[in-house]
This record gives C-alpha cells, sequence and structure tokens, in this order.
C-alpha cells in the first residue's frame, strides 16, 4: 500500500497468485526458525501436553482447541506436523503419539 494525495492505494501483482490468503498471511509473520504461524505453533503445543500419556480423545483437543481460538485446518495442521495417528474406536476418534515416540515441544508457548 502507499499514500497519494491523501489516499490509500492498493497495488496489485501482475499475473497469477499461486497461494492461498492463508499461505500468504503465514508467510507474512514466518519466524526465524521457519514457523509459519503462531497459531500453528500454539496448536502443537496443545497437543503435546494433551497427548503426555501417548492418547487422546479427539473430540477433547477439538474443544480445548475452539475455545483458545485454533481452527479446525490449524488444528489438522499441527496434528500431521507431530505425526499422530487418528484412530477409530467404539465412541469417536482416538488420536496416538507415532509407535515409540513421546510427543514433545522445546518452545513453551502460553495459551
Amino acid at each position: 500500500m502507499s499514500e497519494t494525495k491523501g489516499s490509500t492505494v492498493i497495488s496489485w501483482e501482475i499475473g497469477v497468485v499461486q497461494m492461498s490468503a492463508d499461505e500468504a498471511l503465514a508467510a507474512s509473520v514466518e519466524k526465524k526458525d521457519g514457523r509459519r504461524s503462531e497459531l500453528l505453533e500454539i496448536a502443537k503445543t496443545l497437543i503435546a501436553d494433551m497427548m503426555r500419556d501417548g492418547v487422546v480423545r479427539a473430540a477433547e483437543v477439538e474443544k480445548a482447541a475452539a475455545e483458545r481460538g485454533i481452527s479446525p485446518k490449524t488444528l489438522r495442521n499441527a496434528r500431521n506436523a507431530l505425526r499422530v495417528v487418528s484412530r477409530k474406536d467404539g465412541v469417536g476418534y482416538l488420536w496416538v503419539a507415532p509407535q515409540g515416540e513421546q510427543l514433545e515441544m522445546s518452545d513453551e508457548v502460553p495459551f
């Protein structure tokens, strides 16, 4: 954006944009260590904290994420980044840590 005679002007790129709005916004806040989104990091920490015993009900994590303003897509991205497996049981879905691994986050992110 630039100002011209007291007005704000938006300059659009020429050509087709090759990314979604979410990707563009995430890129604009990219951290030096490559993290793309603060909410993604919060979601990863939430999942790791809730999975300290290795297994948690998906509905519990989804509810906690929604209470923190984390979208289902961001939660799914965090789950995938942590390689958490979703398994159906008789009641619903369970999230299971990758076999033989303990989920841990090195950075503490406040909720």
